[in-house]
């Protein structure tokens, strides 16, 4: 296995997800912990997923056993757990805390970090709804990792700016939208401002398909009147010949 050096290292999903490692035979510190997990289980080996901050890492627990296994080195390494304090980019106390860092993660505090990694895809590629309900899902699974709920947010802050740049001043018309909530783990007005910017950017596409109809059959029309002046055009040329 190698490792993978791209700039456009979330937009790519392959960096991120373990096909890219499966079909490519490269990877990522997101993605080879997660395909050394997937063999190593199946193998019977009491491996846990642990994340540091912009770092995953697997973690042998099994009994009085306790090690971690850097997955992206050459040959096997072992570090404590004080070199992901500073490894890659050093993380607070409070950040550990916060985010719920260096701890072995639960299956479920796992798939809600595979849909946290589906959003930041998902945003960098300019997918904000997409993203922003990836975030809400992940918050739902592991409301532990405050980091889930701050993407959240920033995706919405995100997603509002880019909508104020594509039409500036725009807001939907009439009161507010009736709907069930989806995300318990959220507080009421972050999902309010989720759906208000799904609509927003459902009704800004609207408008904009609306006024490409509406330029499309205005070409369409003069396309019409030109063709049936051309035809009227040969009709009158053919009779007057006849006549002479």
């Amino acid at each position: 296995m190698t490792l993978v050096d791209r700039d456009d290292f979330f937009h790519e999903p392959r960096n991120l997800f373990l096909h890219g490692v499966i079909e490519s035979g490269r990877g990522t510190c997101t993605s080879l912990p997660t395909f050394y997990l997937a063999v190593g289980r199946r193998l019977g080996y009491p491996l846990k997923l642990v994340r540091t901050k912009s770092h995953r890492f697997a973690r042998w627990e099994g009994g009085r056993e306790r090690f971690n296994i850097e997955c992206t080195s050459h040959g096997f390494v072992s570090h404590p757990d004080e070199h992901y304090r500073t490894f890659p980019i050093p993380a607070s106390s409070e950040e550990v805390c916060r985010f719920d860092l260096l701890k072995s993660k639960s299956p479920r505090q796992e798939l809600a970090a595979f849909v946290a990694d589906r959003g930041i895809c998902l945003l960098d590629n300019g997918l904000h709804e997409e993203a922003a309900e990836s975030f809400a899902w992940a918050n739902e699974l592991h409301p532990e990792c405050h980091l889930h709920g701050s993407s959240f947010v920033a995706t919405l802050n995100r997603w509002k700016s880019r909508m104020s740049a594509r039409a500036p001043g725009v807001r939907l018309p009439g009161t507010r939208l009736r709907y069930q909530r989806r995300f318990s783990r959220l507080p009421e007005h972050l999902e309010n401002g989720l759906v208000d910017l799904a609509c927003v950017e459902d009704w800004i596409n609207i408008t904009r398909r609306s006024e490409e109809m509406r330029k499309w059959k205005a070409t369409q029309g003069t396309t019409l009147i030109i063709s049936m002046t051309t035809r009227r055009r040969a009709r009158d040329r053919t009779g007057a010949g006849s006549l002479l």
